[in-house]
């Protein structure tokens, strides 16, 4: 809490202002200022009755601004806001101005000539946190919000914007801090305070543990909506990679052709499916070949099927199973994948599928058609079933949402073990003591109550300027 107060202090010397909607032709662009002059600096540009400097909190009001030559900028709408009720803590004005490059620009130059500084990335926000009125997981959820791919991925950053993750890591570390507080109290004083028995440090201990082991558990999940699922789509050439890819997009992003080798390279473009972000790769087809463009797309094709996190691998109904492609069966053995048969609207109802060598009896296989989009939504679903097994469709806040918290959840646990066996072992309470303030210093660091200014300097490198 020192560290907040002396930021905060360094902070309030200046006035920071950005641009804080993305450029380009658009209805309208917000400039943002925040700090101790910015609604003086916004009235030298406004020329408005009564002067903004006298206007209430939490008001908007129309004018033209002017620079200081007195050249019109822009026709807005400006919104006034007085600390402490603000997104910063401190005065912040939003400037609505016309859509597009130039009018934000132009205000935001005029800003900065009349004293604004303009500001650093993710400073709004940093301001916010510096200012106690946000903690540092909130701080992150705003980053975690812009960058969701995926409705659920928006879902589990606004849990913990809503400060979800916070409450649940605060309860166990005030009980840590509480705990550690009786064992050095007990060192400190051993002859006149009563000892903290050993039942209850034992029982504290574990349950705080089995707190935080079960957000350990849910890792798994919280990385797959951050990172996204590798799903690449195999097969030999023309048996419809390209238009499955087209299909589960619902959209004609590959070229398509009934001539073999059509595609050269891969292809790659993000889906939902399930709520977890997927990034979908139409390999060339793996064949053997002798023309070496399409020899370096096979190459590639296999080293993405290496790296995937699952595999769908197309067959034509209407040729049966060819060498080639228990060739790709063979290479995919034992590894993620969906066996899918393509092109049964071309394949005659009822028919056997012609005499070839066959696939391995005992796994299934889904009948599409890419073209129709007949059996594509089943498709789906397997690709959900796979890469959501084992992990489970948790509730949104209690997601682990980020790389730092997931290593502050696991030395979390690593110092509750250590403490665990020290206290099973018998060992000196000066011992124990030592790995609770582990555990407790480890939670601290997801509200930011025992991070660094490097730490805070890498969290907020992550924003965009004007957020």
């Amino acid at each position: 809490r020192r560290r907040r107060a002396e930021s905060s202090e360094a902070m309030e010397t200046d006035t920071i202002a950005a641009i804080a909607t993305a450029l380009g032709e658009s209805g309208v662009g917000i400039v943002r200022v925040s700090g101790p002059e910015a609604v003086d600096l916004v009235a030298r540009l406004a020329r408005t009755r009564p002067p903004l400097t006298d206007v209430p909190t939490h008001t908007v009001h129309h004018a033209w601004l002017h620079d200081r030559e007195g050249r019109v900028l822009d026709e807005t709408l400006v919104s006034v806001m007085r600390a402490p009720r603000t997104y910063t803590g401190e005065d912040l004005v939003e400037i609505g101005v016309h859509g597009g490059t130039i009018p934000a620009r132009r205000v935001l130059r005029a800003l900065l000539e009349v004293g604004a500084r303009l500001a650093d990335r993710g400073e709004f926000t940093k301001r916010a946190f510096l200012c106690g009125r946000i903690d540092l997981s909130q701080a992150e959820a705003v980053a975690d919000l812009v960058a969701a791919r995926t409705e659920r991925g928006g879902n589990v950053a606004l849990a913990a914007l809503a400060g979800k993750l916070a409450r649940r890591t605060e309860q166990v570390e005030a009980r840590l801090l509480d705990l550690l507080a009786r064992l050095e109290l007990n060192l400190d004083f051993q002859e006149d305070v009563e000892a903290v028995d050993r039942e209850t440090i034992g029982r504290t201990l574990e349950e705080c543990r089995e707190r935080i082991d079960d957000l350990r558990r849910r890792i798994p999940w919280g990385r797959r909506l951050r990172e996204g699922a590798a799903v690449v789509i195999l097969g030999r050439p023309n048996v419809g990679k390209s238009s499955l890819f087209n299909a589960l997009l619902e959209e004609e992003r590959a070229l398509v052709s009934r001539s073999p080798g059509t595609t050269r390279d891969y292809l790659e473009a993000w889906i939902d499916v399930g709520g977890m972000p997927v990034r979908l790769v139409d390999t060339a087809g793996l064949h053997e070949t002798g023309e070496e463009l399409e020899a370096e797309g096979v190459r590639r094709a296999e080293r993405l099927e290496e790296r995937a996190d699952l595999r769908l691998v197309l067959h034509d109904v209407t040729a049966g199973w060819e060498d080639e492609d228990l060739r790709i069966l063979g290479r995919t053995a034992g590894r993620p994948r969906v066996l899918i048969g393509n092109k049964i609207d071309l394949a005659m109802e009822g028919a056997d599928e012609p005499e070839g060598r066959k696939k391995p009896r005992n796994e299934p296989e889904l009948r599409v058609s890419a073209l129709t989009g007949e059996g594509v939504g089943s498709v789906r679903e397997r690709i959900a079933e796979v890469l959501l097994e084992g992990v489970g469709r948790e509730p949104a806040d209690e997601i682990v949402p980020g790389e730092r918290h997931e290593d502050v959840i696991r030395r979390t646990v690593e110092a509750l073990e250590r403490a665990g066996m020290a206290w099973k072992n018998g060992e000196s309470e000066e011992l124990l003591a030592g790995d609770v303030r582990d555990a407790a210093e480890a939670l601290g660091e997801i509200t930011g109550r025992t991070v660094g200014e490097e730490v805070l300097d890498r969290i907020f490198s992550r924003f965009c300027i004007g957020k």
